[in-house]
């Protein structure tokens, strides 16, 4: 059996047992897609996306203009996969170590090489501004970074600094304050009432085997106080504080000043402002600004202060030349609260230390009959040297006292200049001299 079927353009089918339908003439149409037309910064000048076959990733100024950051190892961090951004010390203005594509040799630098405008960038990255910056990207193959040779081996960030805009003018003012805290708090502890206990049954567990329960127990009720804590903050006898394990149900603390983060700790503060001006004619070019930069860290003698000033200039002297200059001024000051040694392991850091001391010794010096807290003939409080505390605990240290003497001052001033002539030898090739 045959069967036919005729379509007819803009008529009407009929089947047999069916329901009419109108036919419609389909229509194939190839939807071209559309050009990237978009220009990406290379190692030397810039080209088309379209026609770049290497790993670059291309961050804009807004993309990170809302986020308080102190410098531009914070906004790359995050910005691109394969980039590795550690904040460091945590130092208000210190800038972060930056790894791209993991570590490439041992026992050298791993650091990224940056090129700002077009040349090599040796400072601090606190010394830039981020509000200065138009652009960066990020190249992390060997085909992007090959033009600078090893000294791009662990990567090249691009920063490309803002201009002004013909015909344009513009004056802008910006500021941006905010609180600076912990975004993880820290680790529970245990108090005073937990922590004779604690010790007390290490000192028990430590005499098994090789004694009796009965005798192990003795042990450590005996010579809790007098051969390892060195202190007892309660009103009982040394010998009464912990039996058997459990403490003294009548033991009250002689003082509750027990706590070392609270001195320690604060509420930091951030302040930003920021005035920039801009513009041009049909030949040149120019962008001006200054800022002003304030962070007050979460811990005690820690703050950042930097102020920043840059001019930059671009003119069309002909059609195939083209000159500009740019300088920028930077001064900053910090004060550090962990001593300049950095040791992170070490007493002098306020974390290692709130994590190692007890928490049944007092940062404050008491009188030992009232247990009242002791003030010098200035009415400042008389901190405790430790003498009294067991090696273990650190003792003659004081890391409260130690880190408001303490000075470790950082200051930093930059002046950093460039100037630049490019010529266009033909349509196809320019010459850039700086």
């Amino acid at each position: 059996m045959k069967m036919k079927l005729s379509l007819i353009t803009n008529a009407v089918v009929f089947f047999m047992g069916g329901q009419a339908v109108d036919a419609q003439k389909v229509k194939d149409t190839l939807i071209q897609e559309e050009k990237i037309d978009e220009i990406v910064i290379v190692a030397y000048g810039s080209q088309k996306k379209e026609t770049f076959v290497g790993s670059n990733t291309e961050v804009k100024a807004k993309q990170f203009a809302d986020r308080p950051i102190s410098n531009i190892g914070q906004a790359i961090d995050g910005a691109s996969p394969g980039v590795k951004v550690s904040t460091g010390t945590g130092q208000p203005g210190s800038a972060p170590s930056i790894q791209i594509r993991g570590i490439g040799s041992y026992g050298i630098s791993t650091s990224p090489l940056y090129v700002v405008d077009g040349v090599i960038y040796t400072g601090s990255l606190s010394a830039i501004n981020p509000n200065d910056i138009a652009s960066f990207n990020i190249l992390k193959d060997a085909a992007s970074t090959s033009l600078y040779g090893s000294s791009a081996a662990n990567g090249i960030v691009l920063i490309t600094t803002k201009t002004g805009r013909k015909g344009a003018d513009a004056l802008n003012f910006s500021m941006s304050t905010g609180y600076v805290g912990r975004s993880i708090p820290e680790y529970d502890r245990v108090n005073a009432y937990q922590y004779y206990p604690l010790v007390w049954e290490a000192m028990r567990n430590g005499r098994l085997p090789g004694s009796t329960l009965a005798d192990a127990n003795k042990y450590a009720t005996d010579r809790l106080i007098s051969d390892v804590l060195k202190n007892n903050v309660f009103d009982v006898d040394d010998k009464l504080l912990v039996v058997d394990g459990v403490l003294n149900p009548n033991a009250k603390l002689k003082y509750t000043d027990l706590d070392w983060q609270d001195p320690l700790i604060k509420t930091g503060f951030r302040q930003n402002y920021e005035l920039n001006y801009s513009g041009g004619t049909n030949k040149t070019t120019y962008f001006s600004s200054v800022s002003y930069t304030n962070e007050a860290g979460y811990l005690i003698k820690s703050d950042f202060e930097r102020f920043t000033a840059r001019l930059k200039v671009d003119s069309q002297i002909k059609n195939w030349l083209k000159v500009g200059t740019s300088i920028s001024g930077v001064s900053s000051n910090g004060n550090n609260s962990v001593d300049g040694a950095d040791n992170n392991s070490s007493y002098i850091n306020p974390y290692a230390w709130t994590r190692r001391i007890g928490p049944i010794y007092s940062p404050y010096a008491h009188d030992p009959d009232t247990f009242a807290t002791l003030y010098d003939s200035f009415g400042d409080v008389i901190y405790d040297s430790g003498s009294a505390r067991g090696a273990d605990a650190a003792a003659g240290r004081n890391i409260i006292q130690e880190t408001l003497l303490n000075k470790d001052i950082s200051k930093n001033y930059y002046i950093i200049s460039r100037a630049y002539a490019e010529v266009k030898v033909d349509p196809y090739l320019t010459y850039l001299q700086t």
